[in-house]
């Protein structure tokens, strides 16, 4: 019995063992290579890369723009670029599923990112925890800012039916800085 065992294990491992050896992806792959020893260099041409999902690929949501002009003409309301801190230098303008506008300003080490959407609510995108919860009234418009006992990272508010948001990574905003960004944007 255990000769008769031993031989069906063994007759299975040659059967796998064939198989494997018999691989044409392997040799469809190799033949995409030539090496040309003349010039000792190795042309690899692309392979064609599988889409997932029946052919459907999803595209980008974020468009960049070289101008607000031309993101406000995409939103359909005026958006106008925030006074930031000294030192903060624009990214770039964005479009994000044509309804979200976008302006990116870093340091070089902290970020800021300002938006504005028609579609009321919070648009910031930050869903972290903050220690201290605040609505803050800076000229006529209620404020709800998010952030540390010093420093404010997230601010959303409405005004004229556009809803905005503030959202600063790293060292945040006071708030006098912060009341200096949005009495900069011209409603």
């Amino acid at each position: 019995m255990k000769k008769i065992i031993t031989i069906m294990i063994c007759a299975t491992m040659v059967m796998t063992m064939v198989a494997c050896g018999n691989d044409t992806a392997g040799e469809s792959s190799m033949e995409n290579i030539t090496n040309d020893s003349s010039t000792q260099s190795q042309v690899v041409e692309p392979e064609e890369k599988p889409v997932v999902g029946g052919g459907v690929q999803i595209p980008n949501p974020i468009v960049t723009y070289d101008t607000m002009e031309e993101v406000s003409e995409v939103v359909g309301f005026t958006f106008v670029a925030p006074t930031v801190p000294e030192g903060y230098v624009n990214q770039g303008y964005s479009v994000i599923n044509s309804t979200l506008a976008q302006v990116v300003y870093t340091d070089g080490e902290n970020e800021i990112t300002f938006r504005g959407a028609k579609e009321q609510g919070d648009n910031s995108g930050d869903y972290n925890e903050y220690e201290v919860i605040r609505i803050l009234t800076i000229g006529e418009v209620e404020v709800a800012t998010k952030g540390t006992p010093e420093k404010i990272h997230v601010a959303t508010w409405e005004k004229e039916s556009i809803s905005y948001s503030v959202v600063a990574s790293g060292d945040g905003l006071s708030e006098e800085e912060l009341t200096i960004l949005i009495q900069s944007v011209s409603y």
